[in-house]
């Protein structure tokens, strides 16, 4: 029977909440971090409203990704504010077969 060379821990209630206490530090601390990606994000006013912005998808701006398979892209509500007609690559794309064809 072989022996650990380490040892378990025991894990002391001090331990614990400096554990803890350093997961909350570290929370705060990636605020400023999580904000820079929020900029991507699009919150909506109902529960699980959060979607990212897909720029990723050829001839078409910065989209609402609704869903990848099948793609489901809306247009963000600041382009209904730019005037009266949607730019084409603006314009929302809704694919109902999730087997996209090649444009090759």
């Amino acid at each position: 029977m072989q022996r650990s060379l380490f040892p378990p821990l025991p894990l002391s209630r001090r331990r614990f909440l400096s554990g803890v206490s350093g997961l909350g530090l570290t929370g705060l601390l990636g605020a400023s971090a999580w904000d820079a990606v929020a900029a991507d994000l699009v919150e909506f006013p109902f529960v699980n409203g959060r979607r990212e912005l897909a720029t990723n998808f050829p001839q078409k701006g910065a989209m609402i990704l609704q869903r990848t398979r099948p793609p489901l892209l809306e247009t963000p509500f600041e382009v209904f504010d730019q005037g009266v007609f949607t730019p084409n690559d603006r314009f929302y794309v809704r694919w109902h077969l999730a087997n996209i064809a090649d444009a090759g």
